[in-house]
């Protein structure tokens, strides 16, 4: 059947993220093939988080691009789980209804598949005001527990549903009928743009005081504006693909127009059900990857590259504050073990040992941080450049102490299933910005015996010595150059088969020790003084990647790494990866570091995760002193003591710890400690953690100042305290941080975590970095391959 064309219409749909660039491209072949062959345009609305690179892939196909500024509720009114986090985007569709210049649209999601022609939409008979669409389907098949509690099949529109009388006449909305029956579902709208429409409906999202009560963001919002105000559509033009098991009396596979692809996408992941609803929804994800077999046949003849030609292996690197096996790079190890093996591997390594905790009771729901209208504090900081890496000392040689010989006997290790672990050293950057230490080997630590005035005595006094260098540093005093042999170890993960062409393609993770941390400081306790230079951890990170990150994933091996030639480092200066992905991802001081690398040398990197970073503007400097001491040696007093007394079940008791995930506090106990002289004591110490704590009047600052300057084309994702943003300066002092660079930018805060979001929240930060690594790097969008 054929209907006459009506000018100035189109369909429509939203991309926000690389990741759903296949489902985009298959969706616009799906229309303007055969047997679809619609007359209508498709119209991609893109948000600036979206790389020129797709733009470009959108323009090749024929898909006329129009820019619309990323939508949503204001900061606090709103929030989401974890495993709901696509919703966040979902609130830009709303952007559909500014598309005043067309009569008519039709938005489509970019995760649905077009079967038959539906151009009849853009003729039905609707008032201005009104819209179009398909019921939401109330039957929560998975029993997800944070649904509405009236999502039940028996409030279900479409139960009551039967063949083929559905076709004809859909459920109709009455006074008496169940609350989810006047919910559509914003998969595909049907609507006639306008400006009066448009500032009505941003209006509503601003004012309504039931925004904070939607589950389904965009698809709520537009249930309650056009409460009484749209018109039911037969579930044809919106089948999710749930309803073939779910509503079988109704479902008929040759009859369906529009496949909705709701949770699992079929370009992402495998669906997680039953095996009988594995089943029905096997046969409608075959249908997308026979239209994506098509659309790839079709390029192919063209003379471009397949749709999945264009994936390249990731390297990911952690840096934070006591990065353990476990603390640090076993959060990010099982995060992206996760995408690579199974949606159930995370759970099962963090859970291992309580089988009876459930998914649902660790889930947190979300905020963001909206664009400031306060005006932005003036830089009052000149940043420095950071010192170059000469490395004039043999990198060959080896710390002779028996800490690094027990490290090396922990060289390959299964801490996570289906991952080695293997323990590398390697020289850190010389020379040191850090100036040579005045007091080597000098106790600097309190013992026990010392009285709680004693122990104040002490702190005031390493205080002391502390601020004198750091205002000899602030003039500008010259130090004796610290040429100094210092070590940092470096775990490495390297998943133990070999990758399936569908997945991701991480072939390493690496976490790095500062050199004051964890192992690394037993290593270099000897050469560790009152003064630590967050500068120097910076050019740690520079010194691996340019230095001693092996050439190929298969070139590891050993204990010592050894340093690349001379050329392949300037190569990598120059021009960074040909064919590797580097992920960066820092937590606190790690964070700080990582964004004073990235400033340097943004050539090697391709992304990065930033987790509470510790920068700041220099007003909203933290008090930092004596009172940071007494709190370091306190806690490593507690930890010599509640050892002795069983340590986990006493530091559960403590204030500082009972927040902490129970998994990570295990992590802590078992990697971050050693014992000395018949007692168990922290890696780092109390005092060298308090040496790190007073660097906050330097790098942090300077690193709040070139925040702007970072390369736009690195996709920055910020994950922020949730409370008072103390470390960062307060809410609004951080509101202004996630904004200094807003392309191609995204921040999240995860709700009641504090600054240890990956000691409070490892599920949901592991959420958090696995979704961004899927939207960033599911696809690369070179045309180079990789070699590895």
């Amino acid at each position: 059947m054929s209907y006459p064309i009506r000018p100035n219409s189109a369909f429509v749909t939203l991309l926000t993220k690389p990741s759903y660039l296949p489902g985009v491209l298959v969706l616009h072949d799906s229309l303007v093939s055969t047997p679809v062959s619609s007359a209508y345009p498709l119209i991609c609305m893109v948000t600036p988080s979206v790389p020129e690179e797709c733009r470009e892939i959108l323009r090749l196909r024929g898909i006329k691009i129009r820019p619309v500024e990323a939508m949503g509720p204001e900061p606090g009114k709103w929030s989401v789980e974890p495993s709901d986090s696509r919703f966040i985007d979902a609130w830009s569709k709303l952007r559909v209804f500014e598309l005043w210049e067309y009569e008519r649209v039709v938005l489509l999601d970019a995760d649905m598949l077009v079967r038959k022609n539906m151009d009849e939409l853009m003729n039905l008979e609707l008032p201005d005001d009104w819209v179009a669409g398909a019921h939401a389907c109330a039957c929560n098949p998975r029993q997800l527990k944070h649904y509405p509690a009236d999502w039940v099949p028996e409030n279900c529109a479409h139960t009551p549903m039967r063949h083929p009388i559905c076709l004809s006449s859909p459920p109709q909305i009455t006074s008496s009928s169940p609350r989810p029956y006047g919910l559509i579902n914003s998969g595909l709208v049907v609507c006639t743009p306008s400006p009066r429409l448009a500032a009505e409906i941003e209006h509503f999202l601003r004012t309504s005081p039931r925004i904070h009560e939607y589950a389904f963001a965009d698809q709520d919002l537009i249930s309650d504006f056009f409460t009484m105000r749209w018109k039911p559509l037969p579930y044809i033009y919106n089948a999710l693909k749930t309803s073939r098991f779910t509503h079988p009396s109704m479902w008929r596979d040759d009859e369906v127009k529009c496949v909705h692809y709701v949770l699992d996408k079929p370009w992402m992941e495998r669906p997680t059900w039953d095996s009988k609803a594995a089943d029905a929804v096997r046969v409608t994800h075959g249908w997308w990857w026979e239209a994506k077999d098509r659309l790839e046949r079709r390029l192919r003849s063209e003379g471009r590259p397949g749709v999945w030609d264009l994936v390249r292996p990731v390297s990911v690197y952690y840096t934070g504050p006591k990065s353990s096996p476990s603390s640090g790079a076993k959060l990010a190890l099982e995060t992206f073990s996760q995408f690579i093996n199974s949606t159930t591997t995370l759970l099962c390594a963090m859970q291992a040992a309580k089988p009876g905790r459930l998914l649902h009771s660790t889930f947190r729901s979300m905020h963001y941080y909206s664009k400031p209208t306060t005006p932005t504090p003036r830089g009052t900081v000149a940043p420095r450049t950071l010192s170059p890496i000469v490395n004039n000392v043999d990198a060959r040689s080896f710390p002779g102490s028996p800490e690094a010989a027990e490290l090396v006997s922990l060289t390959h290790r299964a801490l996570v299933p289906g991952w080695t672990c293997s323990t590398h050293i390697f020289r850190a950057a010389t020379p040191r910005e850090t100036p040579p230490p005045e007091n080597r080997g000098a106790p600097v630590s309190p013992t026990e015996q010392l009285t709680k005035s004693e122990r104040q005595a002490l702190a005031e006094a390493n205080f002391k010595r502390m601020r004198s260098t750091r205002d000899a540093l602030a003039s500008n005093s010259e130090f004796v150059n610290n040429e100094a042999v210092m070590w940092t170890v470096a775990n490495r993960y390297a998943p133990d088969k070999p990758h399936t062409s569908h997945q991701l393609g991480i072939d390493e993770i690496w976490a790095l020790d500062a050199v004051n941390h964890g192992d690394s400081a037993l290593l270099n306790k000897a050469n560790l003084g009152d003064i630590f230079e967050w500068s120097d951890h910076a050019r740690d990170i520079l010194n691996f990647v340019i230095n001693f990150l092996p050439e190929s994933i298969h070139a590891t091996s050993g204990s010592n790494l050894p340093q690349v030639s001379a050329h392949v480092a300037q190569q990598r200066r120059d021009h960074g990866f040909k064919s590797r992905i580097i992920v960066g991802l820092g937590h606190s001081f790690g964070g700080c570091t990582l964004a004073r690398a990235i400033a340097d040398s943004p050539k090697l990197f391709s992304s990065a995760i930033l987790v509470d970073p510790a920068h700041w503007h220099a007003e909203t400097i933290g008090q930092a002193g004596t009172a940071i001491l007494i709190i370091s040696y306190r806690k490593e007093l507690n930890v010599i003591r509640l050892l002795r007394e069983e340590a986990e079940a006493g530091l559960l008791n403590s204030p500082f710890f009972k927040s902490w995930h129970p998994d990570v506090l295990a992590d802590y106990v078992k990697y971050g400690m050693y014992e000395f002289e018949g007692q168990v004591r922290l890696k780092c110490s109390g005092y060298q953690e308090a040496a790190a704590f007073s660097e906050n009047t330097r790098l942090p600052c300077e690193v709040w100042e070139l925040l702007p300057t970072l390369d736009e084309r690195i996709p920055l994702k910020w994950i922020m305290d949730s409370t008072e943003a103390g470390v960062t300066g307060g809410k609004e002092a951080t509101q202004h941080t996630v904004w200094r660079r807003p392309a191609n930018s995204y921040n999240i805060a995860i709700e009641g975590t504090a600054h240890l979001i990956p000691q409070e929240a490892p599920e949901a930060l592991a959420r958090e970095i696995l979704d961004f690594v899927r939207q960033q790097h599911s696809k690369n969008l070179s045309t180079v391959k990789s070699r590895l």
